[in-house]
């Protein structure tokens, strides 16, 4: 049995990964798209950017005690191109071996 883990790349940090993406809105009530439609959820920053993996797309103005305000708006076209978003597939192109991101 072979097993290969991608850091970052878990279930729950990939998740962090695409909230801190959203997250980069600075508005009162960030849209979701991989949220069923109007469900609310409130995160401290600290669950987000509190990661390693996350730690690059910390604001400027940080505050882990910071509670940001998401809305869903159950979106699987916009919610799977947001999930896209966090890998870089072209850096794979031309190699034999390589998984996503290099």
């Amino acid at each position: 049995v072979y097993t290969h883990s991608y850091t970052c790349y878990g279930k729950n940090e990939a998740e962090k990964q695409v909230l801190a993406t959203l997250a980069q809105r600075s508005t009162a009530y960030i849209e979701n798209p991989c949220f069923p439609q109007d469900y609310e959820s409130q995160i401290p920053a600290r669950e987000i950017f509190g990661s390693l993996c996350t730690a690059a797309k910390r604001p400027a103005n940080y505050n882990p005690k910071k509670l940001i305000s998401f809305i869903g708006t159950g979106d699987p076209a916009l919610c799977r191109a947001v999930v896209r978003s966090i890998f870089n597939f072209s850096s794979c192109e031309g190699k034999k071996e390589c998984s996503f991101n290099g």
